[in-house]
Order: C-alpha cells, then sequence, then structure tokens
C-alpha cells in the first residue's frame, strides 16, 4: 500500500459502494439485478484502468522514460 500514492489510493476508494452493495447480497439478501454488475464492473474496471495507469506512469518515471509530474521534480533534489 505505501507504494500506491495518493492518486491510487483515492482510485481505490472507490471500490467502496461495490464492496457496500455485495455485503448488502451477502447480509441482507439483497437481490443481485443487472445494474448492481454492470455498475460493479463499470466501477471496478474504471478503478483498475487508473491505478494500472498511475503505476505504469510511475514505471516510466523510475526507468527514466517519461518526465517525472510537477510534484515529484523537486523529491529528486532532496528537498
Amino acid at each position: 500500500m505505501p507504494r500506491l500514492g495518493a492518486i491510487a489510493a483515492a482510485n481505490a476508494q472507490l471500490s467502496v459502494p461495490v464492496i457496500a452493495a455485495l455485503a448488502g447480497v451477502a447480509l441482507f439478501d439483497e437481490p443481485i439485478t443487472g445494474r448492481l454488475l454492470t455498475s460493479a464492473v463499470l466501477m471496478l474496471g474504471g478503478t483498475a484502468l487508473a491505478v494500472r495507469r498511475s503505476l505504469a506512469l510511475r514505471a516510466a518515471v523510475e526507468r527514466g522514460a517519461a518526465p517525472a509530474p510537477l510534484g515529484r521534480q523537486t523529491q529528486a533534489f532532496g528537498v
């Protein structure tokens, strides 16, 4: 978790509604509907894409293949 960073952690927080909906199904016998499945797939898919892109960008910056985002440029100088 410490390697994720703020943006990736915020994206992971977007999965909380899906977890709550699944808890409703498991604990309160809520029905599993097409709307629930569709929204869960879209939310988790979008979150996965965002986290994947964030991790790929971080790897590219570490390799030197991409410029560092503005917030990370000062870290290279120990500031």
